[in-house]
């Protein structure tokens, strides 16, 4: 895989464009936006997976250490940010008290805001959107002990059939136990257990792209061409046809991204990749991590004011809004960091590299 693929970009562009489009307004006549998350978790499984896999056929080894300062440099300065504006402006979020804040910041910053509101411990008060970054984050603490376990297995059929079992495991608690509504959303939403599907669906691409016969299916201009089409008509079908949100626009969405992000994985000059790779969709994907922490945030914020004449300028406004928001946080606090962290970290992987090679 190239060191970056320009259409990857423009998939997260697509995916928290979504997402916002729910978010900031448009929730009632837009519900296939929800399904932005399972594309991040697709390429999130995906990339994540990757990275790792390509670490230790280079050095035979993986540096668990260096993978998890990676994501502390990539994920907290804007997660910070979040949280302090969050402290300056509790007041004006739903339960408006700092009691309620100091909980939600403990649930954020353990990386549990999907089990507290799962569990009804907390609301998350106007964070209740970082229930998703604790499932990627539990999924990122798991994953890289059981992919190196996976690697080491003598066929890598049983190592496939272990991902798929996962899969399945998790998509049938996301089917069978709805569990009780919160807030009208089924527990099943927020439980670690019934969304990691998509994340370890990423995982699984991951481990059968190294196979040729798959990446020739893959890389097929008609793969790409009917995944997104798929992909494309599960958003639009969500919320307006008989087909259930969790039980089937979910695990459809999750295999449409996969196919979709496997096919741009291994082709840059298909219709897909080009329609992914325009600059405009593609910047918003660098900044996506950002738009989305900081939209939750500001919606949580300004619902109170916007609820009665809720309209789509003013949807299209708070998600302009975060946008904005997100660009400056991004060329001003989190690429300085990363970029700065980023060198450190990868002077110190080499060195504990050829440390455990001499």
């Amino acid at each position: 895989m190239p060191a970056r693929i320009a259409a990857f970009d423009g998939v997260r562009g697509t995916a928290v464009l979504l997402i916002l489009a729910l978010h900031s307004g448009y929730g009632p006549h837009f519900l296939g936006g929800g399904l932005g998350i399972e594309i991040f978790f697709v390429l999130s499984g995906y990339l994540i997976s990757t990275l790792l896999i390509q670490e230790r056929e280079r050095w035979g080894s993986v540096s668990l250490s260096s993978f998890y300062l990676r994501r502390i440099a990539r994920l907290a300065p804007a997660l910070v940010l979040t949280l302090v504006a969050a402290g300056m402006a509790y007041r004006l979020l739903p339960d408006g008290t700092f009691a309620a804040y100091a909980g939600a910041v403990a649930a954020v910053v353990t990386y549990t805001a999907n089990i507290a509101v799962s569990l009804r411990w907390s609301n998350l008060d106007g964070l209740g959107h970082t229930w998703s970054l604790a499932e990627e984050e539990q999924f990122y603490l798991l994953w890289p002990v059981i992919l190196m376990f996976l690697l080491r297995l003598r066929r890598q059929r049983w190592a496939i059939a272990l991902v798929v079992l996962g899969v399945a495991a998790s998509w049938a608690s996301l089917v069978l136990h709805h569990g009780p509504s919160i807030d009208g959303i089924p527990q099943a939403y927020f439980r670690p257990d019934s969304r990691a599907g998509s994340l370890l669906l990423g995982g699984l691409l991951a481990l059968v792209v190294r196979d040729l016969r798959v990446r020739r299916v893959l890389a097929a201009h008609l793969t790409g061409v009917l995944s997104l089409v798929a992909l494309v008509g599960v958003i639009i079908a969500a919320g307006r046809t008989r087909l259930d949100f969790l039980n089937e626009c979910v695990p459809l969405a999750a295999l449409a991204s996969m196919l979709l992000i496997g096919h741009l994985s291994q082709r840059e000059t298909s219709v897909p990749a080009r329609l992914f790779s325009v600059a405009p969709l593609r910047w918003v994907g660098q900044i996506s991590y950002g738009a989305y922490l900081y939209s939750g945030l500001f919606n949580a914020a300004t619902d109170r004011w916007m609820a009665d004449w809720s309209t789509p300028a003013i949807a299209l406004i708070r998600t302009l809004a975060a946008v904005a928001l997100a660009a400056v946080s991004y060329y001003l606090v989190e690429q300085p960091i990363r970029v700065r962290a980023g060198a450190v970290i990868a002077q110190r992987r080499e060195r504990l590299h050829a440390l455990s090679a001499a």
